[in-house]
């Protein structure tokens, strides 16, 4: 697949580019970890008489020896979000490779075999809080795509952001119209949107459809901001959303207070 004129040394790689004409799939992907709900596991195993597992007490032991009973609740979900944070990232990432075309995910549930809590449904297959519009948005069969390896950014930058489709819903088809909208947490610091016309669903695969560019305003402070991409199709009404989080910070030094150190 490479050829190169010396293994370390090298002048020159060359670098065959391979067609993707079937499936390519990515396994095990978004193996990220989250806390257990150990009550509602408990009050679960209890109810339908299943054979309670050995890490429940262990995890319950460690907890009490790092003294984290009263904040075992908050760290639960903090690790949950981090983990569909995660989820995010790693699929996003899969579907804008121009190479892969899907994925394996490694486990819808969580197993009741060991502590880590991977899966989207726990070990009874009931729910743990992951909300499917929001889940889709990123992993449906058609989702819009933002190549941002950048999620932080100071006023004045002209940013590109690449737009992807990753399109495989065969019951959307013909045309959309694009939109965006970048505006602050606030509504009022940052707010620019714009749209592009007649694109065409029709066909399916993984694709970059425009290439949109900012020019960041000036902000007197740090702004937490949306950027939202949208199609809208003409038939039907169907709308594809994704969003992102970014941050935007004022860039001028000059201004920041004289700092002072101690060497001791």
């Amino acid at each position: 697949l490479v050829a190169q004129d010396d293994e370390d040394l090298w002048s020159y790689k060359l670098m065959r580019k391979i067609p993707s004409y079937r499936p390519v799939l990515a396994h095990e992907v978004c193996h990220y970890v989250a806390l257990r709900d150990l009550d509602a596991l408990d009050a679960t195993f209890r109810k339908t008489g299943a054979e309670r597992p050995w890490w429940i007490d262990e995890l319950r032991k460690l907890i009490r020896l790092k003294g984290h009973e009263s904040q075992y609740p908050l760290m639960l979900e903090a690790s949950r979000r981090f983990q569909r944070l995660g989820w995010k990232l790693g699929l996003e990432a899969v579907r804008r490779s121009p190479l892969l075309n899907g994925l394996h995910f490694l486990q819808l549930s969580d197993t009741e075999r060991y502590e880590n809590a991977n899966g989207v449904i726990d070990c009874f297959d009931n729910p743990k809080g992951v909300d499917e519009k929001a889940f889709l948005q990123f992993n449906g069969d058609t989702i819009l795509l933002a190549d941002l390896p950048r999620r932080t950014f100071f006023e004045g930058e002209e940013i590109s952001v690449p737009v992807i489709l990753s399109h495989f819903d065969p019951r959307i088809d013909g045309g959309a119209d694009f939109s965006f909208d970048l505006r602050s947490r606030d509504g009022k610091a940052v707010c620019i949107n714009g749209r592009l016309e007649q694109f065409d669903l029709d066909e399916h695969g993984r694709r970059e459809i425009a290439q949109l560019r900012l020019r960041l305003p000036k902000v007197d402070a740090p702004q937490a901001l949306t950027l939202t991409f949208t199609l809208r199709t003409y038939k039907g009404s169907v709308v594809i959303e994704n969003a992102w989080d970014l941050w935007l910070y004022p860039n001028r030094p000059q201004t920041l207070p004289p700092m002072k150190a101690t060497v001791a």
